[in-house]
């Protein structure tokens, strides 16, 4: 937490998705929370896992604008993203 406080005002690509990274776990295990306190319901790990890594995607996929370097080719590698993540020129 203390880097993402340090770093709120960095623009990078690999801060931005650390942050949307974070962003949407907060948002599922909070999700996950109120879902075992209030409905009795509850998910596997791996199942809340792939829920926050296929927002993360999600996320990842409706960026535009994005150009080719090697900070957004890791980024494109590490997500499984399609060569569509960047900016068709």
């Amino acid at each position: 937490m203390a880097w993402a406080v340090n770093h709120r005002a960095d623009k990078s690509c690999l801060c931005t998705v650390y942050k949307l990274s974070l962003a949407a776990a907060i948002y599922w295990i909070w999700r996950e929370r109120n879902n075992r306190i209030f409905q009795g319901q509850g998910a596997s790990a791996s199942s809340l896992s792939s829920l926050i890594i296929d927002e993360i995607r999600a996320c990842l996929c409706s960026w535009r604008g994005v150009k080719p370097c090697d900070t957004t080719r890791l980024v494109a590698r590490t997500w499984c993203l399609s060569s569509s993540f960047f900016d068709q020129m």
